[in-house]
């Protein structure tokens, strides 16, 4: 089973040991046996099979003196056929894997070799159509605009050859797309709620002071003029590019009370929230992190994207609780989704650009549900009712994102800062309106930066336009939602007279 190039993932087998050594699960050591035998590489995959029919032969031991003490006869062993090479593990009476409360995780092989349900295409016509006849979108979409752009929709959103048919709304697709994807790829963690009530009430900002929420900020060290140009950079791709890094907790986490320097120092490599007993010095940061994180104070909990930022600036921490995912039960859990999602975005993109009919109705209709998915659906409970509601995954990817905006903002030359920005959104002031803050890699110079070309997590220009006396005044508030709104304003008011 070939994949598409750049979903792919490379496995952590030293992990993947030791989690089954954990489960001591038959149908998990086979899965990891045909694995290591269809993709470990050659140099690796005689010590990884000696491995995993070792922990076989632990495991029928343990299935044996259970069946023991329980007065049963052993099960008979398996004898392997020739071709293809099976797993050597013998069939043993399954030992129960770790339950979901001692946060371990099930790989769920029935789930995987299901039969699909069965498509009802006028079905999932009506879902796109009223998808696509959304404010968001194109409230006039014609019947041959909807026919057209499900038809590319199904043309460049797949698993292993097949389309991802569009099911109720773009939430629920994006869910059924990670469901797909797991039962594809068997080396894939399948996730399972949330049921951590202080994490959930962290995320939820219900414990003490919760966990921060937003990326916004006004710079009051900068001053627009009139006369001068606006001009707004935004991140590509901003969400899904980050969640391919973002390390998430399997299971339910620890809490560590009073934890020591190397403890926290741990967050920043796995997955978790750290509680602030005092308000950190930010005084060396850039005018950007500085005025991100103002509102941090003792209480707060900041998520491990944050502490690894703010260690790596020398920021010291003073944390009194930690809620941690241990070694082995984390990983980056949205990899494989996130990458399959920006592999359709690019080849979508691209058909727009070219002008294929409905190629850019299918492409908004996948931003859409991307953030969605990544944005809310994660930690909404009202909605989503399958495992992936996971408050703690949204928090970190979220986490994960700033910080990520946070660290180009750093690369930029010492009197070169924006004036403001919001979640993927920058603002910069210059008298030329062709101006681009040096030290950014975009995405949108194809002739000059070929390699960033439309790749996630990099710049491209949005709107610009004259700075209004609006928008100063909203400088001078520190109000973020009012300079955008500002910075759109002065973005229609140039295309109005352009058009003149």
């Amino acid at each position: 089973m070939t994949e598409p190039e750049g979903i792919r993932m490379g496995h952590n087998w030293r992990s993947l040991l030791r989690d089954v050594a954990a489960t001591q699960d038959p149908d998990q050591l086979r899965d990891l046996w045909w694995l290591a035998h269809e993709e470990a590489a050659p140099h690796e995959r005689g010590r990884l099979l000696a491995q995993i029919e070792a922990l076989g032969r632990a495991a029928r031991k343990t299935a044996d003196r259970l069946a023991a003490e329980r007065g049963e006869a052993p099960a008979p062993v398996s004898q392997p056929a020739a071709t293809p090479p099976p797993p050597v593990v013998p069939a043993a009476p399954s030992v129960a894997p770790v339950p979901p409360a001692a946060g371990g995780y099930v790989r769920r092989k029935a789930a995987r070799a299901a039969t699909p349900t069965a498509h009802d295409a006028e079905q999932e016509r009506v879902a796109w159509a009223e998808e696509v006849r959304g404010d968001a979108i194109e409230p006039d979409a014609t019947e041959d605009e909807v026919t057209t752009s499900l038809a590319v929709w199904h043309e460049h959103v797949q698993v292993l050859g097949r389309p991802v048919r569009f099911v109720g709304w773009r939430g629920q697709t994006a869910i059924d797309l990670y469901t797909l994807l797991a039962a594809a790829n068997g080396a894939m963690v399948q996730p399972e709620r949330l049921r951590s009530e202080l994490a959930r009430a962290i995320s939820a900002g219900t414990a003490d002071a919760g966990t921060r929420r937003g990326w916004a900020f006004v710079n009051p060290d900068t001053s627009p003029r009139l006369g001068q140009q606006v001009i707004e950079f935004d991140v590509t791709a901003q969400f899904p590019g980050a969640a391919r890094s973002t390390e998430c907790g399997d299971g339910e986490p620890d809490l560590i009370e009073s934890p020591s320097a190397a403890t926290v120092r741990e967050v920043a490599q796995r997955a978790g929230y750290a509680r602030l007993a005092a308000r950190p010095d930010l005084s060396g940061l850039r005018p950007a992190a500085r005025y991100s994180l103002a509102r941090i104070d003792a209480g707060v909990w900041i998520a491990a994207p944050e502490v690894k930022y703010l260690h790596g600036r020398g920021v010291d921490l003073d944390v009194d609780q930690v809620v941690l995912w241990p070694r082995g039960r984390h990983g980056r859990r949205l990899a494989v989704w996130s990458s399959h999602v920006l592999t359709a975005r690019t080849t979508l993109t691209a058909a727009r650009d070219a002008g294929e009919p409905g190629a850019a109705l299918a492409l908004a209709v996948l931003k859409l549900m991307y953030s969605t998915f990544l944005g809310g659906l994660l930690a909404s409970a009202d909605v989503n009712r399958s495992d992936t509601l996971r408050h703690d995954w949204r928090d970190q990817v979220s986490s994960q994102a700033g910080t990520n905006a946070l660290r180009a903002m750093d690369k930029l030359p010492e009197d070169v800062d924006p004036i403001g920005g919001q979640i993927d959104a920058f603002w910069f002031v210059a008298d030329d309106a062709d101006y681009r803050p040096p030290g950014l890699v975009y995405s949108d110079l194809p002739d000059l930066m070929p390699k960033s070309h439309q790749q996630p997590g990099k710049w491209h220009r949005n709107r610009h336009g004259l700075i209004t006396p609006a928008l100063i005044d909203a400088h001078a508030k520190g109000r973020h939602g009012s300079i955008q709104r500002a910075v759109i304003a002065a973005d229609d008011l140039r295309k109005g007279a352009g058009a003149l």
